[in-house]
């Protein structure tokens, strides 16, 4: 069972040190088993959506809700769990389940979301959809944690055909800040290199972009936990950063 010793709360700018370090992922490949065609519909791209998002990122209301979001963490901070154990024990699926639950029947793949209006987000998914079978055939159970807006998040699932995906919602960030995922800086959201993958690599317009919701600067992660310690991870650097989920579950020989 996932243990207060094999796994600790993360300070903040500290790294777990509770598993084995795997070297850096590289980017998934370009070979698809499924066709686009089998992915949910893509919203359309137009100016007036990036206009909107970028004005409702830089809006002085949304500065504020998340101040006072931040606020509220630190406020509620006595009344949190005081370990990582008892947050995953505290951490509920949509169907009722503890994450802690789950850890102890196999190996679980841990995937952090950004909001639902977040292009990369949708992406990740679309890889999500299209390996699951491969991230499965081990018995590796894919768990979503998301913030924000949940109906939005249950529909992206419904699109990529993942409605069954165990999830968990959590707008409080408790568990993005338990495992060490950080705000993004400007540059790490809107940096050159998110724009480039964005535009230029084509995932806006391959796969859209919505509303934002909930913090638009969480940063996302992927955690592969097993037998109780975290065995491999991958923390997003830049919005644009891709896990490659494939290497992440294959079992080391």
């Amino acid at each position: 069972s996932v243990t207060s010793r094999s796994v600790r709360p993360v300070p903040k700018g500290e790294n777990p040190q509770v598993s084995v370090g795997i070297r850096p992922v590289p980017p998934i490949g370009r070979d698809r088993r499924e066709s686009r065609s089998q992915r949910g519909p893509a919203a359309a791209v137009t100016p007036e959506k990036l206009w909107t998002a970028a004005a409702d990122f830089t809006s002085p209301a949304l500065s504020r809700h998340l101040d006072e979001q931040r606020m509220t963490r630190v406020n509620n901070i006595a009344t949190e769990p005081q370990t990582i154990a008892d947050l995953l024990s505290a951490s509920r699926t949509q169907t009722g389940r503890s994450l802690t639950e789950l850890c102890e029947q196999g190996p679980v793949l841990l995937v952090f979301l950004r909001h639902a209006g977040c292009t990369f987000c949708r992406e990740t998914l679309s890889d999500i959809a299209e390996t699951r079978a491969d991230l499965e055939r081990d018995g590796t159970r894919i768990v979503v944690v998301h913030l924000g807006d949940a109906a939005a998040v249950s529909r992206l699932l419904t699109n990529h055909g993942l409605e069954h995906l165990d999830r968990i919602f959590d707008p409080e960030q408790r568990l993005y800040d338990a495992f060490g995922l950080k705000r993004g800086t400007f540059g790490q959201l809107f940096g050159w290199k998110v724009f480039t993958r964005a535009i230029f690599e084509g995932a806006l317009f391959r796969h859209g972009i919505g509303c934002v919701s909930g913090d638009p600067t969480q940063l996302p992660g992927a955690f592969l936990i097993r037998d109780g310690k975290i065995e491999r991870r991958f923390r997003h650097r830049t919005a644009a950063d891709r896990a490659d989920f494939v290497k992440m579950c294959t079992p080391a020989r």
